[in-house]
């Protein structure tokens, strides 16, 4: 039951994308193909860097939650605060080096505004995704669901502001998704917080890294 509702909520985080190309492709919105590039090349790369940002702590995070007899506070909070720490690192060498990023990515140096917002994205989204994993953790599988239709219609309504009624092109695509990202790290806070204390247990994040690190080039 557990995984078909996970499945479910799998199948939404993806709609966005399906629903809003009819948009995404329409000429009134953004203007050219080239638009339309620029826009599946930055989302690219923020679906590469998620796992850079995360580098298998949320795989961690799941197998000493539940195994290994640790602390739930200890493992959660050692986790959350050095991926605050390693987030904030790189998404700051990212905006630092976004000129250079946007010249090899979108061959137009220009573009480094994209860079930039896409590293905050990823760096909300890595922490804002923390919340979920403790939903699956505990097995609430509604209320994981429920969180991420909301989600799904936050950043859909935030997509046709941006885009559709603001006309503000990628740009505007990325807008929205950073908008999303804050206030639903924001409605997650609770949650966060259930398990959040502020130390770090380094002899155990040390063992939970050496098992989530493999994950990143997996």
């Amino acid at each position: 039951r557990h995984s078909a509702i996970y499945a479910i909520s799998s199948l939404i985080q993806k709609l966005p994308g399906l629903i809003l190309l009819p948009v995404y492709t329409n000429t009134a919105y953004l203007p050219s193909r080239s638009d339309f590039g620029d826009y599946v090349l930055i989302f690219t790369f923020i679906a590469f860097m998620y796992f850079v940002y995360l580098y298998g702590m949320d795989s961690s995070l799941m197998r000493y939650f539940f195994l290994g007899g640790h602390d739930r506070k200890a493992v959660f909070s050692s986790i959350s605060i050095m991926l605050i720490i390693t987030g904030a690192a790189v998404t700051a060498l990212l905006i630092y080096f976004s000129p250079t990023l946007a010249e090899l990515l979108l061959k137009n140096v220009s573009y480094q505004p994209f860079v930039q917002v896409a590293a905050l994205i990823l760096f909300f989204d890595s922490i804002g995704n923390l919340p979920f994993i403790i939903l699956r953790a505990e097995e609430k599988s509604i209320q994981f669901t429920v969180f991420r239709v909301l989600r799904f219609i936050l950043e859909l309504l935030l997509n046709i502001l941006f885009v559709v009624v603001l006309r503000k092109g990628v740009i505007g695509i990325l807008y929205a998704n950073l908008a999303a990202s804050i206030i639903n790290l924001i409605v997650m806070l609770p949650i966060l917080f259930r398990y959040f204390c502020p130390r770090i247990n380094w002899a155990l994040w040390k063992e939970m890294l050496r098992f989530g690190l493999p994950f990143l080039p997996n």
